[in-house]
């Protein structure tokens, strides 16, 4: 795709901060450096730095082999008598140097150093710097400055150290560039915020975060919505995270270049910084230039709630309705929600099968450096079984390059097989904040697709039913189970198996449009505007209910109105003797219908599309396969990979703070939910798949109303039964902000025709199916 230039290159020079004019007291210097060690020896003249500004330049049209230390002084007053500015550039610790933290690296170079008279209060020259070793998120490499003041006797006036790096950050034909490469910008919106100290944030919790971020391959952060602390500067410098500094002037008039002057003049130094934000002035810009768009910053990182030490943190002081505080990537102990996963920077594609060999093209995302340190370990996965292994250590791939590996195992070729690789990119060595062993990427390629198979229940010898009291029974002799359906409402609600109850008799099985609110579905104001979906779940209209035998099958077929939606919704359930049935399911919208204007309907979209299924006390694991293992949607699937889990029901629900909709899995093929002793039900997709989950909540545990409440998942008491949804699809959860907008247009169920079906099995017993149960 090409690029638009922008209409100027923009070319930030980052030098380390002004210190600020300290007072003198008894004959003693007492600067105020908040980040760095001053030592300060006697002064008696009183001749001290004030201001100090370092430009770590580099030259680009040698290709950035050769760099410049710039240097500005600017002195309390001019020297009475002779003095002297002695600057040294150097690596490693010093006495005089702030003490490197874990994991920084540390420059090989010789010491460079300059010493200059001075004659006037305001000191400029440079030095030369031969192949500096360049600063990048990748590779933040980092040298230390000192600054000596020496009296006309060369006695140490003042020594001041400080740290720089040499990189480069411009605009160029519309590409952000560091170090003259076009980075790929991953990043996270940060808000200060300490769950139990609140805006207060310590160090260690500052670290936490960064830990955090580079664990999740986050690249970059923006300051949201002031500047922030000095110490988060220095540690993205020391790890490697591109800073976006934001000046909140949204209040102040447009003139008024207070609050981005003194951001400025701050934090004039820090190579991590690569650009500043003056908050919504610039949309403009971003909207003319919108193939200029190079990454991104995700809008949250921390939610800002106090942590109580339960698992439920309280937020009974955050204002009612105000939810984009909680819609974050990391919950307020700084534990990583199951919404977290990791911007890769290593990637693979499938790039042949040659014959029956897997063959794949391994890509470098990284700009700055090769993966030399990283392994590659991969596993196939044969419709969601391991079936062989192996490890790679020689990824020597340079940056933004790519290398083709064929892997030693041949691919089944059966018709029904589906096979993935799962492919774990590995630390071999520990670096910054990351320890050996740590998988900082993972891919899951589909090598080989399923053929498609047919969804049906087949007959296996003799049923019997009856129809009396309102009540239509099924009798499957084979499984010895027994199927009740409720002729006034038409729904299943009595489902045994060799007397052991597979169906909450009080509730049973139901349609359901609806899920609990989740925060940004507040936020989108979806209880109000999609209510009619609540009310429709709970009160479809009857219009026929009738049976039929076919084969030894038996056929019931129950037909609804749904008289707010303008829709018609035919449920149908075919059933053989080992107590197996086919649920089919479809909701066609009445083109027959008029609105009061006389035109055709025209309904909000659904929140999801699917049936719910309560069971009785006892079933309480799952093992299914789809993705996981954590909780995913479809548009929040990234992360997830297909394979077999095996859970319990309790593992599903995830304690946001505010109880809301979870524990949802996608792209299931089957499912199966049991007691202890292993019997239970087993689900099979037809080729749509399935979106399904299984808790010990109802819904109306986790469904506020149209009104949010102050409500904390601690709050709730988990049911003995287990509410089972099965869904053709569940909308998204999230839009392109956090503060109203809609998911995107794939990820929604827009008002119209539906349809899906899927298979109910009975598990008689432990064993009674293999993991990979055929449809």
């Amino acid at each position: 795709m090409k690029r638009q230039p922008l209409t100027a290159i923009i070319l930030l020079c980052f030098v380390l901060p002004a210190i600020a004019q300290n007072p003198v007291e008894g004959g003693k210097n007492q600067p105020r450096l908040p980040m760095e060690e001053a030592r300060y020896e006697e002064n008696k003249l009183s001749l001290h730095i004030v201001s100090i500004l370092l430009h770590a330049a580099v030259n680009e049209k040698d290709d950035y082999k050769s760099g410049k230390l710039e240097v500005d002084l600017q002195l309390s007053h001019r020297p009475v008598s002779a003095a002297k500015a002695l600057v040294v550039l150097k690596s490693g610790d010093s006495s005089q140097a702030p003490r490197p933290m874990p994991g920084q690296k540390v420059m090989a170079n010789q010491p460079l150093s300059k010493e200059i008279s001075i004659t006037d209060s305001i000191v400029s020259f440079g030095i030369p710097v031969p192949g500096p070793k360049l600063w990048s998120a990748e590779s933040p490499n980092l040298y230390t400055v000192l600054i000596k003041l020496l009296d006309s006797s060369g006695k140490v006036m003042e020594t001041i150290p400080q740290q720089v790096g040499f990189r480069k950050i411009m605009i160029k034909d519309g590409s952000l560039l560091v170090n003259g490469r076009p980075v790929w910008i991953k990043g996270i919106s940060r808000d200060g915020s300490d769950p139990v100290t609140g805006p207060a944030v310590s160090r260690e919790s500052m670290l936490r975060d960064i830990r955090l971020m580079k664990q999740l391959n986050v690249n970059a952060v923006r300051i949201s919505h002031y500047p922030g602390d000095e110490y988060w500067y220095d540690l993205c410098d020391q790890y490697g995270l591109y800073v976006v500094e934001e000046a909140t002037i949204t209040f102040h008039s447009i003139g008024d270049d207070s609050a981005v002057s003194r951001m400025t003049r701050r934090e004039k130094d820090h190579p991590s910084l690569i650009m500043r934000n003056t908050e919504k002035e610039y949309w403009d810009t971003v909207r003319t230039y919108r193939k200029n768009f190079q990454g991104g910053f995700l809008p949250g990182f921390t939610d800002q709630a106090p942590d109580n030490g339960s698992s439920s943190p309280t937020v009974a002081e955050i204002k009612k309705g105000y939810q984009n505080i909680l819609t974050t990537l990391v919950g307020p102990a700084k534990a990583a929600a199951t919404k977290a996963s990791g911007a890769r920077p290593v990637s693979a594609v499938a790039s042949g099968v040659t014959p029956g060999l897997p063959a794949i093209r391994v890509f470098n995302d990284y700009f700055f450096r090769d993966l030399s340190n990283i392994s590659l370990e991969w596993l196939l996965l044969v419709n969601g079984s391991p079936s062989a292994k192996g490890r790679i250590t020689d990824l020597s791939v340079a940056p933004q390059k790519s290398k083709d590996l064929h892997l030693p195992v041949k691919l089944p070729m059966g018709a029904g097989d589906e096979v993935f690789l799962n492919i774990r990119y590995v630390l071999k060595k520990q670096e910054a904040l990351i320890p050996a062993g740590y998988t900082i990427a993972t891919e899951q390629l589909l090598l080989k697709e399923a053929a498609a198979t047919e969804l049906a229940v087949r007959p296996a010898g003799e049923l019997s039913f009856k129809d009396e009291d309102g009540i239509f029974t099924v009798s499957a002799t084979a499984a010895n189970a027994t199927l009740q359906f409720n002729k006034q409402t038409g729904w299943l609600q009595h489902y045994t198996v060799k007397d052991s109850p597979l169906l909450d008799d009080t509730i049973g099985l139901r349609v359901n449009f609806w899920r609990a609110p989740t925060d940004r579905d507040y936020a989108e104001g979806f209880p109000q505007q999609l209510s009619v979906w609540r009310h429709a779940s709970k009160e479809p209209r009857l219009q026929l209910f009738s049976t039929s035998t076919a084969s030894d099958l038996v056929i019931v077929r129950a037909d609804y109105t749904l008289p707010e939606l303008f829709c018609n919704l035919h449920v149908r359930y075919t059933i053989n003797s080992r107590g197996e049935m086919l649920v089919d399911q479809g909701m066609e919208v009445d083109t027959t219908a008029k609105d009061s204007t006389g035109a055709l309907p025209k309904g909000p979209m659904l929140p999801r599309f699917g049936m719910q299924w309560v069971l009785p006390p006892g079933y309480d694991s799952i093992a299914y396969y789809g993705k996981g293992p954590q909780d995913n949607y479809t548009d929040r699937s990234y992360g997830a990979e297909v394979g077999i889990y095996g859970q319990t029901v309790a593992d599903q629900f995830f304690p946001y703070i505010r109880p809301q909709e979870t524990g949802t899995k996608t792209s299931v093929r089957w499912w199966k939910i049991m007691d202890k002793q292993g019997k239970g039900l087993l689900v099979t997709a037809d080729s749509s798949l399935l979106s399904m989950s299984a808790l010990h909540y109802f819904d109306s545990d986790l469904d506020d109303g149209e009104t949010k409440q102050q409500r904390h998942a601690g709050d709730l008491r988990p049911r003995p039964q287990t509410q089972l949804d099965i869904d053709y699809r569940q909308m998204g959860v999230g839009g392109t902000d956090t503060w109203g907008s809609l998911a995107l247009p794939s990820y929604r169920l827009p008002y119209g025709n539906y349809h899906f079906a899927y298979k109910v099995n009975p598990i008689p017993e432990a064993g009674a199916y293999p993991p990979l149960s055929p449809k």
